[in-house]
């Protein structure tokens, strides 16, 4: 928006998994990239980042160069053995103006997982053995821009020549968002 903040942008869903007993996950690293043509940071961008337990607000934090800390240790997220809980990244994104956000920046998020980033204990208080990582998708500003949805499918089955071919119709909505957007026509 140029107007004003845009809140809660899903930036990611992490899955972390409890393999072999409960534990207690303290602190979440999150390394950020914010790419724009005039040398933003992600911190101007990005004013506010916010990690969800579902609908449950966890913690708020703010970027610090490209890491992003979630400090959870005054109330540890608890994962039971063999559960998987999944925890969605959403940001506050600066209005759109020439001196914050630009238009066609783009942020993208990841965790990358080692006893570093995911901070955790078992019941023992022993150090979580963490592996694996999750990369959010590339998430681009606009002030404008279409939003789809699917309206109706159908797909027939044809004899063309002998061979079996497919006709598939799909019919989609278009809603435009923050002004007009225009569509060129296609055949």
């Amino acid at each position: 928006s140029s107007t004003q903040t845009t809140e809660d942008v899903v930036l990611a869903k992490i899955n972390l998994k409890a393999k072999h007993s409960n534990i207690n996950v303290r602190k979440i690293v999150l390394n950020g990239n914010y790419t724009d043509g005039i040398g933003t940071t992600i911190e101007t961008a990005l004013p506010s980042v916010k990690l969800y337990d579902g609908a449950m607000l966890l913690k708020t934090a703010a970027p610090a160069g490209t890491t992003i800390t979630f400090d959870l240790s005054d109330s540890p997220l608890a994962i039971a053995k063999d559960a998987t809980k999944t925890l969605t990244v959403k940001a506050d994104v600066a209005k759109i103006s020439s001196n914050t956000v630009t238009v066609g920046a783009s942020v993208s998020i990841k965790l990358v997982g080692n006893v570093t980033n995911v901070v955790g204990e078992d019941a023992t208080y022993q150090n979580a053995n963490v592996t694996g990582k999750a990369e959010g998708y590339k998430i681009y500003f606009y002030e404008k821009a279409p939003s789809v949805s699917l309206v109706s499918q159908d797909i027939k089955s044809v004899e063309v020549s002998g061979k079996s071919e497919a006709n598939w119709n799909i019919k989609v909505a278009i809603t435009a968002l923050g002004g007009d957007i225009y569509i060129r026509k296609y055949d």
